[in-house]
């Protein structure tokens, strides 16, 4: 039961971060070259490619947008 919350709890994660990015495409510019990341990897992310997407990448991400305020999550 524990595990069910901690994998909803993570895609709620993922969710939110995917929504963000999709309505600030303006700034990807700005996200691209952290930890690898490209357009092409953010337009496959929002599109929902990958369900887990790598954790360096989606933490940096997760990162800048809540330091810009675009997403309530502080990590």
């Amino acid at each position: 039961m524990e595990n069910r919350h901690i994998a909803a709890k993570a895609a709620a994660r993922v969710e939110e971060v995917r929504r963000a990015i999709e309505a600030n495409k303006e700034l990807w510019p700005e996200m691209c070259g952290m930890n690898g990341t490209n357009e092409r990897w953010l337009r496959a992310f929002v599109e929902k490619q990958f369900r887990q997407p790598p954790a360096d990448r989606f933490l940096s991400i997760e990162r800048w947008l809540a330091d810009r305020r675009l997403i309530t999550r502080r990590v």
